[in-house]
């Protein structure tokens, strides 16, 4: 085992939205419990202020947001994205397991799939997260079943891609509370953060049998090691992985075929705190176009 922090990035963070290490709170430039974020194409932020059950749109150089989502049908909003053309907003539900659609700046939603929680292939539970491919079609990060559960916008069935429902494992075809998935549909593959197995691992897209791709050296602190990761950015420009490393309180990049990744946030000894330089149990992760 080996403990390297290479570092090529700055380590030292700027708040862009909320108090400096400020309170919790429910108005426009507060946040309570913000579980996820996402980055659009006009550089507005999606941020999935979950205590506050809502989703706030923050456009750039914006110091409050806007709501574009508030409690109707659900009460953990865990992730909100824009379909290609910023029309509709996706969101879902992980307490009411429900996927749920703004259509055009709507306030009201509409419910596409998920009525009650369950393992069934009409259900799912709690739901760390999920994507959307170029055709619209969602993929359901379903960590509670420990499964991967593609689903069409028009059918109130999903099917069961990869895991098997409600069994964990550490073997190829098992997955043990999966938190995040990204596609990479030029090259034909997903990849799923195997969170509680502290790995990585690359699927076919359409297969159920995959490849440990961060090596799989259980949980630690180590440069060649993740513990717990949760969210994961795949880079459209390079064979890079920015990883969520929730328990050792940093961001690892790593490089596709590489045996270890690189600190680039957080303390390469996995301190946790609210300084400038550190995080606390990051979940999430994003890019925005530019990289």
């Amino acid at each position: 085992m080996f403990n390297l922090c290479l570092v090529s990035l700055s380590l030292t963070s700027v708040t862009v939205f909320e108090y400096a290490n400020g309170p919790a709170g429910s108005s426009l430039f507060e946040l309570n419990f913000p579980w996820c974020i996402t980055i659009d194409s006009d550089k507005s932020m999606l941020i999935t202020d979950m205590n506050s059950i809502r989703v706030l749109r923050v456009y750039p150089n914006q110091t409050s947001g806007v709501v574009v989502a508030s409690s109707g049908t659900w009460l953990q909003p865990r992730r909100a994205v824009y379909d290609k053309n910023l029309v509709d907003l996706f969101v879902i539900d992980g307490h009411f397991c429900l996927m749920t659609q703004y259509h055009n700046g709507s306030l009201t939603p509409s419910t596409l799939f998920g009525s009650t929680c369950g393992a069934s292939t009409t259900q799912f539970e709690s739901a760390a997260s999920f994507c959307m491919d170029l055709s619209d079609n969602f993929y359901i990060v379903d960590n509670f079943n420990h499964r991967i559960m593609p689903w069409n916008a028009t059918s109130v069935v999903g099917i069961l891609l990869a895991g098997e429902t409600g069994v964990s494992g550490n073997d190829s075809l098992h997955l043990f509370n999966p938190q995040d998935i990204t596609l990479d549909e030029d090259n034909g593959f997903y990849y799923v953060t195997d969170t509680f197995n502290h790995r990585i691992l690359r699927y076919l897209l359409g297969s159920a049998v995959s490849t440990v791709v961060t090596d799989g050296n259980g949980a630690g602190i180590g440069a060649n090691q993740l513990n717990e990761p949760c969210g994961i950015y795949l880079s459209k420009n390079t064979s890079t992985f920015y990883i969520a490393d929730a328990a050792n309180n940093r961001i690892v990049r790593w490089c596709l075929g590489q045996s270890a990744g690189m600190t680039i946030a957080g303390d390469c000894n996995g301190m946790a705190d609210t300084a400038s330089s550190l995080l606390n149990a990051p979940l999430t992760l994003t890019m925005d176009s530019s990289e």
